[in-house]
């Protein structure tokens, strides 16, 4: 493969995922400048994903895991899915949309069997 090719195939992967990185990140500085008391646990860009088992300790899938918690105090405000561009790096089956649609209602089953509000 000629240079120019390779360089061509790697800078078009230079800035993979950094509009839902970006989206992310602003979305956490928003929420801590505006709202001091509350906690928001998850990666900003890249990083590992918060894990329902150390949210909820009896929830089911231990292993689930959501972009971001929102809480205040012990109490848990918001569970975040976030839906980022299809180019962002280490993209999971999970990530799209159906798969998501899934997870959302097995949360929303999980909520509505320990009395949890939710919208």
């Amino acid at each position: 493969m000629p240079d120019e090719a390779l360089c061509a195939v790697l800078w078009e992967y230079k800035d993979r995922g950094k509009k839902g990185y970006d989206l992310t990140e602003r979305l956490f500085d928003v929420l801590r400048s505006q709202h001091i008391g509350l906690v928001v646990t998850g990666p900003e860009r890249a990083g590992k994903d918060v894990l329902l088992g150390n949210v909820f300790n009896d929830y089911p899938k231990p292993d689930r895991p959501v972009d971001f918690v929102i809480s205040e105090g012990e109490k848990v405000l918001a569970i975040g899915l976030a839906r980022y561009d299809s180019d962002r790096g280490g993209a999971q089956e999970d990530d799209r949309t159906g798969q998501y649609r899934e997870v959302a209602q097995e949360i929303l089953g999980y909520a509505d069997s320990h009395g949890l509000p939710h919208k």
